[in-house]
């Protein structure tokens, strides 16, 4: 047993007064007898005995009634669980608040904002502190770190930090801050050692597989659970999307699948969700949300401008705003610069014409080319265009192939044609091999001949290289006479099977290639089976000829949108296309808060790539990448979606993750129990007080009761005496 406030034992001295005085009545005076008197004799011995009794027990309960009243004010405490016993307040405390700010937090209980609620929770947890205690505060959204990276005693500055907190989009797992916590209070020197732990007990920050966690802590450690009750709310949350289109040009349409769910327990009937673009607003659709349940919504944007077009979701305001609106961007390529590597400049010219063709469209992107001859290839900076078409390429070097491979890896497009001067065993050796390509049997057919002609046998039309440019009845094939027109083809290259990973976009009769495509990496390879010239088929003069060139290029050269979004905490990478003086120039991340950063890049060698790696982006919105003050990327962050459910931990449950860490003392409090009193309790056991100053309050009562008695039975006695 302990005592809270030792200094008021003094007054235990106080218990011997009664003594005292009891005492001071029984000291012996001198007898002298009177015949008057002699008939007290007479009295009943007895009732003598009964009077002696009655002043013996109000002696004990005047004694007991003050030792009572001085054990209360003293404020004796038992220690009723492990550990070391602190001896009073000279014990000093380090205390770990871990505070919960994610967006979560943000929403509304009847006593008003979580949020506001829970860091009031932590000031009043600082209040508990005195003078050489020290304290250590870990934000959720500044996680794995500290945001008070040492214990201070400044109390006043961590409240301050704590007042200007507000909720943020950065999703951490507490599993990161109870074993920060860990490493800052094990080094502690008081010998008090708190966590506490302040949250709305959102289950899925409490998931965790990480495998430092288990007993880090021993019994000289107390956690308390400070949570903030949050019923079930409805909301409603943009969880994903996905482009269905992913070659984008002006005035073509653009489809995005949007996956919006519902963590309520009530159906939202025609819940609104709008597309915007650029900050206006281009399509709006009414969505019917089952309870718990989700819905796929598709609208169709049509861009009418080339460049990067910033673009997010919204839905409804609901009780959680942060969810409602989910960020993205649009990339369409002012210009895609193109080299044309081949025997001889002959090879390319319905390539080049094609491709001049397109480039003049108002709907198209500027499209720049420039021929290279096949011998001088080796010596070309790829790092100036975003493809590579090589076309009849007599044999590549291992070093040309590494280098292509590098080029292809790093982002760059690659289309390969054949052609009559192809060395099929380095093609196979080497580039194919090294692209992941189909091996090469051989050629079959004759040039120029019409004997053993072979048509179009399939057409993959749900391609993206196919994505919007046919009626949907003809994608679906649902017309067999409804077919894009196959050109003849007089030879063709005969290969192998094919790789898992590559698409057969287009088959023909004999089930041999046409065109087969393939990722590698963060690049593009294509790779037709015919010439790009009239040798091998009429290819050049159909009507396919013009859109299929210029499909295949756009889609060698794209960017993958789906990378260019990221969520809020996470480590970012982007990369740009390193064209000209690129490389030298001066690179400004613009925050969506509008605050700016000079970032540097890494180039990434052969396939002209800049890339960007950006640790920790924290706010949600539209991240841009300038260079001289124009925008050469932007990349949308999301907020986490665990972030939108309603799912809550129950306190068995987090006891039992808490066991994990070895944390034996858990203390749960909420808004109707007293922090002090449970914190006092804690540290130094169970108080005896209250049972002290019960035990005074009857002693008091009994000694009252006893003490009128005792005067009832005195006075017929005095009466006999008279």
């Amino acid at each position: 047993m302990i005592f809270l406030n030792p200094l008021f034992l003094v007054g235990l001295g106080a218990a011997a007064i009664p003594i005292i005085i009891h005492l001071l009545n029984l000291r012996k005076v001198r007898t002298i007898e009177f015949s008057t008197l002699s008939f007290l004799k007479e009295l009943q011995r007895t009732q003598i005995r009964r009077i002696k009794l009655r002043q013996l027990l109000l002696l004990l309960l005047r004694t007991l009634l003050i030792i009572f009243v001085v054990l209360a004010f003293s404020r004796p405490a038992i220690r009723t669980g492990s550990g070391v016993i602190p001896t009073g307040r000279d014990a000093n405390t380090t205390a770990a608040i871990l505070l919960d700010n994610s967006s979560s937090m943000e929403v509304y209980n009847e006593h008003g904002n979580v949020f506001r609620q829970a860091a009031d929770y932590a000031i009043a947890t600082t209040d508990l502190l005195a003078d050489g205690d020290n304290v250590i505060l870990l934000l959720q959204s500044d996680l794995p770190d500290a945001t008070t990276q040492a214990p201070t005693a400044d109390l006043a500055r961590i409240q301050r930090i704590i007042r200007e907190t507000k909720p943020h989009p950065v999703h951490r797992k507490f599993d990161k801050g109870i074993i920060q916590a860990h490493t800052l209070l094990k080094n502690s020197i008081h010998l008090n050692r708190e966590l506490y732990i302040i949250t709305d007990l959102q289950a899925s920050h409490w998931s965790n597989g990480n495998a430092e966690i288990n007993s880090i802590f021993d019994d000289t450690y107390r956690a308390f659970v400070l949570s903030v009750p949050v019923e079930q709310f409805e909301n409603a949350a943009i969880h994903d999307i996905s482009f269905r289109t992913s070659l984008f040009e002006i005035g073509k349409p653009v489809t995005i699948d949007v996956e919006i769910r519902n963590y309520g327990s009530t159906d939202l009937d025609n819940h609104l969700a709008s597309v915007y673009l650029n900050g206006s607003r281009v399509a709006q659709k009414a969505v019917d949300l089952p309870a718990g349940g989700a819905s796929v919504a598709d609208f169709t944007i049509i861009p009418e401008q080339a460049g990067i077009l910033e673009g997010h979701i919204e839905l409804e305001d609901d009780a959680l705003y942060a969810d409602n609106r989910y960020y993205f961007s649009i990339a369409i390529p002012e210009q895609l610069r193109v080299l044309l590597a081949a025997f001889s400049r002959e090879e390319v010219q319905f390539l080049e014409t094609a491709l001049a063709a397109r480039g003049t469209g108002s709907g198209a992107s500027a499209i720049h080319t420039n021929y290279v001859n096949a011998a001088n290839l080796a010596t070309e900076d790829l790092s100036a265009y975003q493809c590579v078409i090589a076309v009849n390429v007599p044999s590549f070097s291992n070093a040309q192939a590494d280098r292509i491979v590098r080029y292809v890896e790093q982002g760059g497009g690659f289309i390969l044609f054949p052609g009559e001067n192809i060395d099929i065993q380095n093609y196979n050796r080497g580039i194919l091999e090294k692209l992941r390509l189909p091996e090469i049997l051989n050629i079959t057919g004759e040039a120029g001949r019409d004997s053993g002609l072979l048509l179009f046998d399939h057409v993959d039309y749900d391609h993206p290289i196919f994505q919007d440019i046919f009626e949907e009845r003809i994608r679906q094939r649902a017309i067999a006479e409804e077919r894009i027109e196959s050109p003849r083809i007089f030879r063709s290259l005969a290969t192998a099977s094919m790789p898992s990973t590559d698409t057969q976009v287009i088959t023909l009769s004999g089930d041999q290639p046409f065109l087969i495509s393939g990722q590698r990496e963060n690049g593009t390879v294509l790779l037709y089976s015919v010439h790009p010239g009239l040798q091998w088929s009429d290819f050049p003069v159909r009507g396919i000829f013009v859109p299929l060139i210029h499909r295949s290029l756009l889609y060698a050269s794209a960017t993958d949108q789906d990378n260019d979004r990221f969520i809020a905490g996470e480590d970012v990478a982007v990369s740009i296309p390193a064209l000209e003086a690129a490389i030298q120039a001066e690179y400004i991340l613009i925050h969506p808060d509008g605050t700016e950063e000079r970032i540097q890049p890494q180039h990434l060698g052969a396939a002209g790539v800049l890339q960007f790696s950006l640790e920790s982006v924290k706010q949600t919105g539209i991240y841009r990448i300038q260079r001289n003050g124009t925008t050469v990327r932007a990349f949308g962050v999301n907020l986490h979606p665990d972030e939108s459910t309603g799912e809550r931990i129950s306190e068995d449950e987090l006891s039992g993750k808490l066991e994990e860490y070895g944390l034996q003392n858990v203390y749960f409090v909420d808004r109707d129990l007293e922090l002090a009193s449970i914190v006092q309790e804690s540290r130094y056991g169970q108080e005896l007080w209250k049972l002290f100053a019960l035990l005074a309050f009857i002693t008091a009562l009994i000694e009252t009761l006893v003490a009128r008695d005792s005067r009832q039975q005195t006075a017929p006695d005095q009466q006999k005496l008279s």
